[in-house]
């Protein structure tokens, strides 16, 4: 679907570039412009277009839980402590808010006029694009009823936005919040018919149109959303749907996901689409590098570094866990690379190293070596010294040896990690034009989600084997009926993180457990260096974001959310 990009930037460059730039799509004096495929179609294709705009936010969200940090910044400043530093006033409490209702303000204006009679339209036209626009409504609603408001499983509603199913003009644009059940009606009824309407993923590949929303996309966010619910039995029958439609499967290595030769692949479900080298790529890879100096990427901002809580989470290849202990931070210290080499690094390259005491009931657990034999997707997902995957991958590249990559100086470091996930480094990337896409949904959700309906349905065998075909992948010990909710919320952890779909974040608004892993981590004793205090209070209302204060301005109908 990359070439939707293209196409909207060649669209704005030729004679009738009026329609985007001077009077937009989302005003009801577009209405007279629907005439033709040509003409929805383009409507259809601007409708995925502002979910760029999000590249940032979507994949800092988890940084509000104590598994990553933001950085060192104001900007990150926001991200950090779950939400106690938000306000009205936060530009990405704006953002979020603008670009889901302008999608579904497109969306609105596809949905008022294709059924219209006079219009000589296919069929099977009109059910694909009505399909689209009814998917990207309901998704767009989803993602801002999760971030604007909150009810978890102990049955405790925050929140609510504004429930907008027609074009608006300026006098009807004053709609008061709706609340969380009712949002989640009206999404499930929009993706139950975008699930009629669009044709499977397999009508897609090989043409123009993958990347573009499809049945199976349907058929997950709808069985996200009972899930989200806690309507297991309906959410375990519709993720059942898309395991057995056999148009998805996981790629044979983890880590192929996250560059851009798998983009849109069989694993794939939904992205958020860039193409380099037409001004329509990412620089999410800037966003999240090292430093320059490390020779990665041109350049490295260090959003989203781990934090021990995560790298913990990542157990040993036969499934003991691994923990850590912060002893002290040093400017001198000894690191030892993956071959065994050993090396005195610190203070003349002007870094900082944050020591640990690692300790596992593993018996092969080697306390010099606290990463080898470890869960693969650890070293896919953080960037540490002495790193294999570094090696392997940035070496040649960064032209230092793969023991020492230098993360950056203590300022601009919070911990002794970096992210590593999309990092697709300066062979693709210039510094701000990376053409790797961005995931919202990918099949390994869907076993996980279904894993998930199955255990709270006490099928606990089917949940085991939907965790293991996951956990298989990457060569882990398998689970059995044994099994807790826990093993299967880690797993999500270490599949999931730092992803568009914004799912560690979620899940612990959804169960709750947010407030816990905030004062429990966050608990004043020192875990890195810059230690962070202990956090105060954390208050109920911090489930849910506040609404940008210029939406309470303009529209007198909308209640601030409680708290803010």
């Amino acid at each position: 679907m990359k070439y939707i990009y293209i196409i909207l930037l060649v669209f704005l460059s030729i004679s009738c570039e009026d329609f985007l730039e001077k009077e937009p799509l989302d005003s009801l004096s577009e209405l007279t412009f629907y005439k033709t495929k040509e003409d929805f179609e383009m409507t259809a294709n601007s409708m995925y277009a502002p979910l760029r705009n999000l590249q940032h936010e979507v994949m800092m969200l988890d940084a509000i839980t104590p598994y990553i940090v933001g950085g060192n910044d104001t900007v990150s400043d926001y991200w950090d402590f779950g939400n106690l530093n938000a306000d009205a006033l936060w530009p990405s409490v704006e953002v979020f808010w603008e670009t889901y209702y302008k999608i579904i303000s497109r969306a609105n204006l596809i949905l008022a006029n294709i059924d219209n009679p006079e219009l000589d339209l296919p069929e099977n036209f009109k059910h694909r694009i009505k399909g689209e626009a009814l998917f990207l409504r309901g998704f767009s609603y989803f993602y801002l009823i999760n971030l604007y408001g909150n009810k978890s499983y102990n049955g405790v509603e925050l929140g609510g936005v504004p429930l907008i199913l027609d074009p608006q003009e300026f006098n009807d644009s004053f709609t008061p919040k709706s609340s969380v059940d009712v949002v989640y009606a009206q999404i499930e009824e929009d993706l139950k018919n975008a699930e009629m309407l669009l044709p499977s993923v397999t009508e897609y590949r090989g043409t123009a149109f993958l990347g573009k929303a499809s049945k199976g996309a349907a058929q997950t966010m709808l069985g996200k959303t009972y899930l989200f619910q806690g309507k297991w039995s309906e959410a375990a029958t519709e993720l059942q749907k898309v395991v057995n439609s056999n148009d998805y499967e996981l790629l044979p290595n983890f880590n192929d996901n996250f560059w851009p030769e798998y983009d849109n692949s069989v694993e794939s479900i939904f992205e958020i689409q860039f193409q380099s080298g037409v001004g329509l790529g990412s620089d999410y890879n800037k966003w999240i590098g090292p430093i320059a100096s490390g020779g990665i990427s041109v350049r490295g901002f260090f959003k989203n570094q781990p934090t021990s809580l995560l790298v913990d989470k990542f157990q040993t290849l036969d499934g003991y866990d691994v923990q850590s202990e912060y002893v002290n931070t040093d400017t001198n210290y000894l690191v030892t690379d993956y071959l065994g080499n050993t090396e005195l690094l610190g203070k003349e390259n002007y870094t900082y190293l944050d020591i640990y005491n690692f300790s596992s009931d593993d018996p092969s657990f080697n306390l010099d070596r606290p990463f080898d034999n470890r869960d693969p997707r650890l070293d896919y997902t953080v960037m540490y010294i002495g790193s294999k995957y570094i090696h392997d991958k940035f070496e040649t590249r960064a032209s230092k040896p793969g023991y020492y990559i230098p993360f950056g100086d203590a300022y601009w470091r919070r911990t002794n990690y970096s992210a590593i996930k999309y990092e697709v480094g300066s062979d693709y990337d210039p510094g701000s034009d990376s053409p790797k896409n961005q995931h919202y949904l990918r099949y390994s959700d869907v076993l996980l989600m279904l894993a998930e309906a199955k255990f709270q349905l006490n099928d606990k065998e089917a949940a085991a084997e939907n965790i293991n075909i996951v956990r298989d992948r990457v060569s882990m010990t398998q689970l059995n009926a044994s099994l807790i909710l826990e093993d299967i919320l880690d797993e999500r952890v270490r599949e999931l993180i730092m992803e568009a779909g914004t799912h560690v974040y979620f899940d612990t608004k959804r169960y709750g457990t947010l407030k816990g892993l905030m004062e429990d981590f966050w608990d004043g004793t020192p875990k890195m260096r810059n230690n962070y205090p202990a956090i105060p209070t954390f208050e109920d209302y911090f489930y849910a974001f506040p609404i940008p204060q210029k939406e309470i301005l303009a529209n007198p109908n909308l209640v601030q959310n409680t708290g803010y």
